[in-house]
């Protein structure tokens, strides 16, 4: 998303998904939470969330993404290495 806003100058709306195709804008939430394409990646953090957080499941996805950052930073990051390395690998095959 932010590689369209500042670097191609797409207006949000235009900034869909390539990935999941499934015509969502790729924002952070998108990326974190909803894309189809990384659910495997999903999964695990989400799991580790629930564990330390009951209630996990019924936050709003801005809370979730504010609990994530805040409270599993290790799992963030293999979240991203993962889904980035898929995506990465999505656009240069």
């Amino acid at each position: 998303i932010e590689t369209g806003r500042w670097y191609q100058g797409t207006n949000l709306e235009e900034r869909v998904c390539e990935v999941c195709g499934s015509g969502e804008v790729e924002d952070e939430i998108h990326f974190l939470l909803k894309c189809n394409a990384y659910e495997d990646f999903r999964i695990t953090l989400f799991r580790n969330c629930n564990i330390t957080n009951l209630g996990f499941d019924i936050l709003s996805d801005t809370e979730k993404l504010v609990y994530i950052v805040n409270c599993h930073e290790r799992e963030l990051a293999n979240y991203l290495q993962s889904a980035w390395n898929r995506r990465r690998n999505f656009f240069y095959r």
